[in-house]
């Protein structure tokens, strides 16, 4: 996937956007050259939380600042299935997933960045804490390699099934 990194207009800082019905939270550094490929860190919160409450946790705003890396920070569904998961997740008591396109939501995120600021695609990122962590194992199974580098779940399950995405790297 080729991304044309000339005239980009930039929107350095925090911003708040939306993807139909859903908010996410995408900050990149001041001081980022719009014309500059930048890598992108997910941060996929857990059930019952929210983008801004993990932007607040992580403290890894910061650290994007330090190293030059845009953080996007999603809401995802309210209550206790925030994430598409996947089917069969921690048997026998299997948790509720949402049926909501969340590879998409991912995709979408990641245009609109690509909008404003330069992406380096080959350094595209997913965390997460519990619920999200179980979200990051399902993007690395179904999406790994073609638009994440790495995954590192903290704290959640992994993904039951099979995995049809190429291997890639995690930190678990």
């Amino acid at each position: 996937r080729h991304i044309d990194c000339s005239g980009k207009r930039g929107a350095p800082g925090t911003t708040t956007r939306m993807w139909k019905d859903r908010e996410y939270i995408v900050h990149i550094a001041p001081a980022a050259n719009p014309n500059t490929k930048l890598p992108v860190m997910f941060v996929f919160h857990g059930s019952g939380g929210t983008g801004a409450q993990m932007q607040a946790a992580t403290g890894f705003d910061i650290l994007a600042d330090q190293l030059g890396i845009i953080t996007i920070y999603p809401n995802g569904q309210a209550g206790n299935a925030p994430w598409n998961v996947g089917r069969n997740v921690c048997p026998p008591g299997n948790f509720v997933s949402t049926t909501q396109d969340d590879i998409a939501y991912v995709d979408a995120m990641l245009a609109d960045v690509e909008a404003d600021q330069c992406v380096d695609t080959k350094r595209v990122f997913a965390t997460g804490f519990s619920m999200g962590a179980y979200f990051s194992n399902e993007l690395g199974c179904q999406i790994g390699r073609t638009t994440l580098r790495a995954i590192a779940p903290h704290s959640g399950g992994t993904h039951s099934g099979l995995c049809p995405g190429a291997p890639l790297p995690v930190l678990l």
